[in-house]
């Protein structure tokens, strides 16, 4: 039985057979970057691309570990159009996986210096309105459910490919 298992709630328990991994022309996983606590590749889910955020549990406390658990309970429960969509839990070999909504346009933090890059200018004063609303939208909704984010950032807000602001 895998080691972390229990704490999981049963709801969203993924099995590997629901997985499969997109690969590049070399046959390797396509990675979408690199989190603070592991790799974060592009996966199928039942028909869906989504993003498989791995975490290392070795990486993290006892204290921290608890923590994670009870928020994975709480946010694979969460359904507003703002907050990423958790569609489950993988465990595989002791490491905790996340099967998560795919924001493919990844975060604003690299979409402000991409679109810097590309159209030579800062976003607009409507754009910056538009993604601030959506992000208090988001940061709403948990709140009023007694959730907090606690790490509020740029490269922590993702936008889908309707550059629909996501909080991941």
């Amino acid at each position: 039985t895998p080691q972390h298992r229990s704490n999981i709630e049963p709801s969203l328990l993924v099995d590997s057979f629901e997985l499969e991994f997109e690969r590049d022309k070399k046959g390797n996983m396509v990675s979408l970057g690199k989190g603070a606590f592991g790799n974060v590749l592009l996966a199928d889910y039942h028909g869906t691309k989504c993003a498989y955020k791995e975490i290392l549990p070795s990486s993290l406390s006892q204290e921290t570990l608890e923590r994670f658990f009870l928020e994975l309970k709480l946010i694979g429960t969460l359904r507003h159009p703002n907050i990423a969509l958790v569609h489950g839990i993988f465990e595989d070999a002791g490491n905790l996986n996340i099967v998560m909504e795919l924001c493919e346009l990844g975060d604003l933090h690299g979409v402000i210096y991409d679109d810097m890059s590309r159209l030579g200018r800062l976003p607009t004063e409507s754009e910056v309105k538009s993604v601030m609303r959506q992000l208090f939208s988001g940061l709403s909704f948990m709140h009023d459910r007694d959730l907090v984010h606690r790490d509020v950032k740029p490269k922590n807000m993702a936008l889908t490919s309707s550059r629909a602001l996501e909080d991941c």
